[in-house]
């Protein structure tokens, strides 16, 4: 009889579940705060309550923490850490686990991601954790609201908050917080690129773009507005073509995020909508497993066990042993048995090339060429950088200025 294979939910869950031992070793029981190697902490390192409480009440052979006090204790512990760590007007201090300090704010990733633990986890904590979190979820909340209640403009950071005022306002029953949430995304959504990207740095990247791949996909799925699926579908095309046989991203076109070789695990809540997407998540379950055997507590893989759709699978690049594309006229990708390769042909316009250079996120655009082999991995690129033509693999001079580098 031939092995059913397992569901992606099934595996998504013993992927959290195997990562479960680290966060007991990081965890700091006199404060609930989970420190890195280095016993610094920063306010995202509480992000993994969400994936802790999502173990704590999904039932799944593969879930040995299932009603686990244990793990009540880790996550409940952790919101308090959030909780304690607020101002009065609910907004954290951002230190980064180096000891720097990075000023007060709405953190939004974390706040979405207390929140959805405080949904799952409501009726297990008892009535003043209850109260106490959501106080200060409602303090964040608040604060986001306000800050955000004019946009014109949007990146990646406010496209998260919008999604995250969305889901808040429907938890809390908050109307006006809806409303704001959704004029931010509808804004996104105009703001993309026809090629599917968000630009950053006067161009894609990468990187980046799962921010607000994964954010409108969430908020896809917590109001089904079919307004924003056009969007996803042109990003989810974007993807497909700028990811490598390894399941890292392509960084050669990428304005802000050098190479780095790791499965992206953000924008599954969006990919299960298309059946090569569908596909696509497949592909990359199955590098991550190769790649990160001892799993971990991602948050972003909470959402997409949350939100996963089952459905038809369609063929995608990464699975053909030969490849060809001209991306929209703007980049070119082969793949030729072990051989891939991208040529960018995205530049910084000349008009922008100066705040670009004042930008300290945005990189300079002179990496225009990378050569991936199955067997080796990147041989040549590596990605973009800021004023250092030194970080390429190839340099052409003239009259001692560097005129192509790759």
């Amino acid at each position: 009889m031939k092995k059913q294979s397992q569901s992606v939910k099934d595996i998504i869950i013993e992927h959290l579940a195997k990562g479960v031992e680290e966060a007991e070793k990081s965890f700091d029981s006199k404060t609930g705060r989970f420190l890195a190697e280095n016993g610094g902490w920063a306010v995202t390192k509480q992000d993994i309550i969400y994936p802790l409480a999502l173990l704590y009440t999904t039932d799944s052979p593969k879930n040995p923490y299932y009603h686990d006090n244990k793990i009540l204790h880790l996550a409940s512990s952790g919101g308090d850490a959030l909780r304690n760590w607020q101002d009065k007007e609910g907004r954290f201090e951002f230190i980064k686990v180096d000891g720097s300090r990075w000023g007060k704010i709405y953190m939004p990733w974390s706040i979405y991601h207390w929140l959805e633990a405080y949904r799952l986890l409501g009726k297990h904590l008892n009535f003043s954790r209850r109260d106490n979190w959501e106080e200060g979820l409602r303090l964040c909340f608040t604060g986001s609201a306000g800050q955000h209640k004019d946009l014109h403009t949007v990146h990646n950071i406010t496209t998260w908050h919008g999604m995250a005022l969305v889901r808040a306002g429907q938890i809390f029953d908050e109307p006006d917080w809806m409303e704001i949430g959704r004029g931010i995304i509808q804004l996104a959504v105009q703001s993309q690129n026809s090629d599917g990207y968000w630009a950053e740095g006067s161009g894609p990247t990468t990187g980046y773009n799962f921010v607000y791949v994964h954010a409108i996909g969430l908020y896809y799925h917590f109001t089904k507005d079919s307004s924003v699926l056009p969007a996803l579908k042109q990003a989810i095309k974007f993807h497909l073509n700028f990811i490598y046989p390894d399941g890292s991203l392509v960084e050669t076109i990428d304005g802000r995020v050098k190479y780095h070789q790791k499965v992206p695990t953000a924008g599954w809540p969006s990919f299960c909508l298309t059946s090569k997407g569908r596909e696509l998540i497949a592909f990359l379950i199955t590098q991550l497993r190769k790649q990160n055997q001892e799993g971990g507590l991602i948050p972003h893989l909470a959402s997409a066990c949350e939100h996963f759709r089952e459905g038809g699978r369609e063929e995608i690049p990464q699975k053909r042993g030969q490849f060809y594309s001209l991306y929209r006229s703007h980049a070119l990708i082969r793949k030729n048995g072990h051989w891939f390769y991208c040529l960018s042909g995205y530049l910084t316009r000349r008009k922008e090339r100066e705040a670009v250079s004042r930008n300290r996120w945005h990189m300079d655009r002179q990496n225009y060429l990378s050569v991936y082999h199955n067997r080796t991995g990147l041989l040549i690129g590596g990605g973009n950088s800021k004023n250092q033509p030194e970080m390429s693999t190839f340099l052409v001079w003239k009259g001692g200025i560097p005129l192509y580098m790759a």
